[in-house]
């Protein structure tokens, strides 16, 4: 038979349930091809060798190659190899006249093609050496490996070398020295790749790894993948905390082991260090995680006097007799600690004194008396646990004496409990107070005729440690020149008779009789405001207080 000029290899990818493989290469026999088949799911494990007629059978198509099918079909994506291997052999010698035939002759030509095109095919996939080259005495002998070692071209390509990994590699012994220095790992020139791979692992768990606590409060759980095997010195950790903690913390990251989490100094969280939803910066020392970002009362002292947020307001569920106070932060009233408040709190200013939210707010040594300025404070433990309260005190002295642990305060505000017994309406911003209802708080009133010469009025003002202000309504009556009269108001008792020396005007109009009105500041501990006029004329005198000033310190 003739012989064509296809190379006697054939690699075929199956499509799902194929058997039957065509080939194009000549063959004689069906033993003069090998079958191989790697399964898809497999890849890139080497293929299996078939078994004739067990695993195959083969189709010859003369000259023109066959087919080879399948006994159990090939999923979509396997790789089916037919490879021509006839074996190199010549089993008998020509005789003359008997054997010297032209079949004969034709059988054993075609078999020498065969094998022939069987080493270019072998070749055809097979490394070789560029000839093209100037080293054209190249040794392409493969020597010997010993464990560990592998193969590869020597740097003037005159031979091929064993070397050992990565000892004897180009450039090994600078990376094996940045990774001993990045992960602290101990790599010699003998070192395995799997030794490489763990200094690896290693360098690759130091790197900041983000991490979502499915733990509790001051129990923080994180899981990484891939999953450590350690905790290593100097790795960073971004925690996404589930829980505020409420005092000591700690983390364990993949179940390696529970790791205290410290602020900057070595010392336990506090209550409040870690907010619901925060991220947090953990940096590993060796024995634990230091909380690099952390703001809470144990870090960084916050200025003298610095205060955000904080501020108090009416309460919605019971707004005459609760405040409520808002998150926010401050440095206490000593400054000697941070005050932080996480969550709102609210106080009953009708109940005694008693830790939580929703509680008692009033000091158990006080009355609680009608038409009283209280104060409002923000309380805190050393271990950052917040309350609050009412007192008079300005230094929270009764209060304390019932919250014993709480040594830290902060004034946040005045309320003003009025005669109804009930905490008037009012709005914050920032350290302005304003009441709702203006008009109906009264501070003091007087009457009667005051002349150019007589007394002035006098009427009694809130005395705080605050600033305030006021609106003066005036309503006169009757008298002389009272279409010429003028108001005149001030902080002292004046005894100049005469105004205006020593007095403001407050009203200077042709039409004085009816209702006049003005503002003014007053001042902390003035006590009382004086009220004259400069004719002689019966007048009634109101003082109403519309806002005050705390700075709250």
């Amino acid at each position: 038979m003739t012989i064509n000029s296809t190379l006697g290899r054939r690699v075929a990818t199956a499509t799902g349930g194929q058997t039957a493989f065509t080939f194009s290469f000549s063959i004689s026999d069906e033993s003069d091809i090998s079958v191989y088949h790697r399964a898809a799911a497999d890849d890139p494990s080497p293929s299996d060798l078939l078994t004739l007629n067990t695993d195959y059978t083969v189709t010859i198509n003369g000259s023109s190659g066959g087919t080879v099918t399948l006994v159990d079909a090939a999923a979509n994506g396997d790789i089916v190899v037919i490879q021509l291997t006839r074996d190199l052999e010549r089993t008998s010698d020509y005789t003359t006249l008997t054997s010297y035939t032209a079949d004969n002759l034709n059988t054993d030509l075609d078999n020498s093609i065969q094998s022939a095109k069987r080493n270019a095919a072998t070749l055809a996939v097979t490394p070789s050496y560029n000839y093209s080259s100037a080293l054209t005495d190249a040794d392409l002998y493969l020597p010997v490996l010993g464990d560990g070692q592998s193969w590869r071209m020597a740097s003037d390509g005159s031979e091929i070398v064993a070397y050992t990994t990565p000892e004897d590699d180009p450039g090994a012994a600078a990376l094996r020295s940045d990774l001993a220095a990045a992960t602290g790992a101990t790599l010699v020139g003998t070192a395995t790749y799997a030794d490489v791979q763990t200094a690896l692992d290693a360098l690759d768990e130091r790197a900041a790894i983000y991490a979502i606590d499915t733990g509790a409060a001051n129990a923080l759980v994180v899981t990484l993948t891939p999953a450590p095997t350690a905790y290593n010195t100097g790795e960073v950790l971004i925690v996404k905390a589930a829980a505020a903690n409420t005092g000591a913390t700690t983390i364990n990251k993949n179940a390696l082991g529970v790791k205290s989490i410290t602020d900057y100094t070595g010392a336990a969280l506090t209550a409040g260090a870690i907010a619901v939803s925060q991220l947090l910066i953990l940096v590993y020392d060796g024995t634990k995680y230091i909380y690099v970002n952390n703001v809470s009362a144990s870090a960084t002292a916050y200025p003298l006097g610095y205060q955000y947020g904080l501020e108090i307001s009416n309460s919605v569920g019971d707004d005459i007799h609760d405040i409520t106070l808002s998150t926010g932060r401050c440095r206490d009233a000593g400054d000697s600690y941070n005050i932080l408040s996480a969550s709102t709190i609210t106080k009953r200013i009708d109940a005694n004194w008693a830790a939580g939210d929703a509680q008692g707010g009033f000091p158990s040594g006080l009355v609680l008396t009608g038409g009283t300025w209280y104060r409002f404070f923000v309380l805190s433990k050393t271990d950052g646990t917040i309350d609050a309260g009412f007192d008079t005190s300005a230094t929270a002295a009764n209060l304390i004496a019932d919250a014993t642990a709480y040594t830290k305060y902060r004034q946040r505000g005045w309320i003003y409990y009025n005669a109804s017994n009930e905490i008037e309406q009012f709005l914050q911003d920032g350290d302005w107070f304003f009441l709702v209802d203006q008009e109906a708080f009264l501070v003091a009133s007087a009457a009667g005729n005051y002349s150019v010469t007589a007394g002035p009025i006098a009427l009694d003002l809130p005395d705080l440690d605050l600033k305030y202000t006021l609106r003066g309504n005036i309503i006169c009556s009757s008298g002389t020149n009272r279409n010429t009269g003028r108001l005149f108001r001030s902080y002292e008792d004046n005894t100049i008779a005469v105004p205006p020396d020593g007095w403001t005007m407050c009203y200077n109009t042709t039409n004085f009789d009816g209702y006049s009105a003005h503002e003014s500041t007053g001042k902390a501990g003035t006590g009382t405001v004086y009220i004259r006029t400069a004719n002689t004329q019966t007048v009634t005198a109101y003082v109403r207080l519309i806002s005050w000033i705390d700075p709250r310190l």
